[in-house]
């Protein structure tokens, strides 16, 4: 954490003390407070806000490759449009993360409205943030990062990001406002995400029971390398092989994430197509309900029918 030091003394040995031997990163005397303190405190956290941002081995992969994007575009108006992509992929996968956390272990549980629309565009995930926010316990994974973002601004970018897809140009001055809007929720995703450091999200790959618990090997969801196995986990329940789940150790707890995001392996070693529930056709007439998927980054849309767990909680959803 950094460290500002307010000091009576205002000599230079001893802010160079401080900044050198204490490991502060800013020096502001008493007699300077009043004019510069608050000036100060603002740039440090901006500082901490753009390092959680640009550290993306830390970061889930979906959400750090879309930042990757983002910062690599020096193109105004495509400097947008990624901004708008990640920030959609961010509330994507913390929403899907929500869903799991929401929805596990509650045999009485109803999936949030948003989620039974056709299609869910950004404003539905928004209203799913808004809605997980009030529903997720204090220290769940999700609710952390919720809580932490400013949704109503999210809500204001949504319009924004529905005038750039609608045409291709804008003005410079209107692209640096809309610059302006995005920049600070991608620091808010990135500072929350980094600082959940109990709890991966992992896919889930071959299992062994030993009559009590069963041993994981797991592949950790997080930056923008290859997906590789990283991780032996233990967990009091089964996991479904390649299925995506939120681990946290200490509880060897295992909350299971699908079907809201899946995982399907790649062509190449280390390479996995991770999608996110994209909208519900209602089943009828004894057919199952249909999930629509969309992958992060690149990848065609695909849909598949819910099983007959995930079908049920979909009737039961729909008829409350």
């Amino acid at each position: 954490m950094p460290v500002v030091v307010l000091s009576g003394e205002g000599s230079l040995d001893q802010a160079i003390a401080a900044i050198n031997v204490g490991g502060a990163v800013k020096y502001v005397t008493k007699a300077d407070a009043a004019e510069k303190l608050a000036t100060v405190v603002e740039e440090v956290l901006a500082d901490l806000r753009r390092q959680s941002r640009s550290d993306l081995q830390h970061l889930p992969l979906p959400v750090a490759l879309g930042l990757q994007r983002y910062e690599s575009e020096t193109v105004a108006n495509l400097r947008v449009r990624a901004g708008h992509a990640a920030l959609e992929d961010a509330l994507r996968f913390v929403g899907a993360v929500g869903l799991g956390e929401l929805l596990d272990g509650h045999p009485d549980a109803r999936v949030p409205r948003p989620v039974l629309a056709p299609h869910m565009m950004l404003g539905k995930w928004v209203e799913l943030l808004r809605t997980l926010g009030s529903r997720l316990a204090q220290d769940s994974y999700a609710g952390q990062v919720i809580r932490s973002l400013d949704l109503d601004a999210l809500a204001v970018v949504k319009t924004g990001r529905n005038v750039v897809s609608h045409r291709s140009e804008r003005p410079n001055d209107e692209l640096a406002r809309m610059l302006d809007e995005v920049d600070p929720l991608l620091e808010q995703f990135a500072t929350a995400l980094r600082h959940i450091a109990d709890r991966t999200v992992m896919i889930a790959q071959s299992l062994r029971f030993d009559g009590k618990r069963y041993a994981v090997s797991a592949f950790r969801v997080t930056g923008t390398g290859p997906v590789l196995p990283s991780a032996e986990l233990i967990s009091r329940t089964s996991p479904v092989e390649n299925s995506v789940g939120l681990y946290r150790p200490g509880t060897d707890s295992w909350i299971p994430i699908g079907p809201w995001m899946t995982a399907r392996l790649g062509k190449a070693r280390g390479e996995w197509q991770i999608s996110v529930v994209d909208g519900v056709t209602q089943g009828h007439r004894g057919r199952p309900a249909k999930l629509a998927y969309q992958p992060f980054g690149d990848g065609e849309k695909w849909a598949a029918a819910a099983d007959e767990d995930t079908d049920e909680l979909i009737r039961r959803s729909v008829a409350r």
